[in-house]
């Protein structure tokens, strides 16, 4: 309620801000899209998973631990349930003639998947995660730079969103969600940086019906703080559909307060890091806590790849008010 007097205060006593569109007047704009995919695939094992996490987190008999535990699954289900129409939209920009692109993503089960597929597809691409010794990803780095017949780069929002060049690039496409949005701009900055010649395009992937519905608005109010502070220049609700449904519903609006709560709690980014990395799709939880064992009942092939015919799943919102037609 203050953040006018702390911009104030922090202008006049110790902040010097220098906009990256002032020091760098003659970078071409970003150009920023939330494409809506809605998963029609979802097997209903997934759905079903996403359902009863959903009603755990609104039971009111349930704790605190028991809630925070049903919302790691929903959030981890969520990367599973995307897949599917992720790499369709993936597919559908190569197909279209896009030379270099980035892919983000933030759980393994989903970059695993897009690897795949890009190799059953003979695409080349280089991949950069957690496990990428820092020699190997400058390497990688490098061959994406240089190389004209590498494609994609896909990569771990949290391991590749600082300190690497991508500027041979023009397009960053989101296939999740991050509920830290400095970490988002800084990943859109890896091709929007010295060297970028083209306007660059920024795509966000999100789902109705998944944690999408609660993590894009927490990463707007996160935006909309910091910009009231004068500690960022970003607004992401000129380019996204509105989000009031979520406050139609209490069911929602206690689902989207338990998300705001539980993302802004200290150490709460380690915890769900550790349980992104450790979820398993076959299990039966796909918590970090739960005891199961991968049974091989991983996502069936067919699930994972394009379908043969263009299914009309994407609807783009530029700004508030209108969009255009779907593809």
């Amino acid at each position: 309620s203050n953040l006018g007097e702390l911009k104030l205060l922090l202008e006049e006593a110790v902040m010097l801000r220098r906009l990256k569109s002032d020091v760098l007047s003659q970078l071409p704009a970003k150009q920023r899209k939330i494409v809506v995919i809605a998963p029609g695939r979802i097997n209903a094992r997934t759905r079903a998973a996403l359902d009863a996490a959903a009603k755990e987190m609104t039971t009111m008999d349930k704790t605190k631990q028991q809630q925070k535990d049903a919302l790691i699954l929903f959030f981890n289900r969520t990367a599973e349930a995307k897949i599917p129409s992720v790499i369709e939209y993936i597919l559908d920009l190569l197909e279209s003639g896009r030379e270099k692109f980035l892919v983000f993503a933030h759980h393994k089960v989903v970059l695993d998947a897009i690897t795949q597929e890009l190799e059953r597809k003979h695409v080349q691409h280089i991949r950069i995660d957690g496990s990428t010794s820092s020699a190997e990803r400058e390497d990688l780095c490098q061959q994406f730079q240089l190389s004209e017949r590498h494609a994609v780069a896909v990569l771990s929002i949290t391991a590749a969103n600082m300190g690497l060049t991508f500027s041979s690039a023009d397009l960053v496409v989101f296939a999740e969600l991050f509920w830290n949005p400095g970490v988002l701009i800084q990943a859109e900055d890896r091709v929007h940086r010295i060297g970028q010649t083209s306007s660059v395009g920024i795509h966000y992937l999100v789902a109705k019906g998944t944690a999408d519905d609660y993590l894009w608005p927490l990463i707007q109010e996160k935006i909309k703080v910091l910009a009231e502070a004068g500690l960022s220049e970003t607004n992401f609700s000129e380019m996204t559909e509105s989000t009031d449904y979520l406050y139609k519903d209490p069911k929602q609006q206690q689902i989207y307060d338990l998300f705001q709560k539980s993302f802004e709690k200290e150490g709460s980014d380690m915890e769900l890091l550790e349980a992104a990395e450790s979820f398993d799709p076959g299990s039966a939880s796909g918590t970090s806590g739960s005891s199961s064992q991968n049974t091989g009942d991983t996502l069936d092939e067919s699930s994972l790849t394009a379908s043969p015919q263009k299914k009309r799943r994407f609807e783009f919102f530029d700004n508030w008010d209108s969009f255009t037609s779907p593809l």
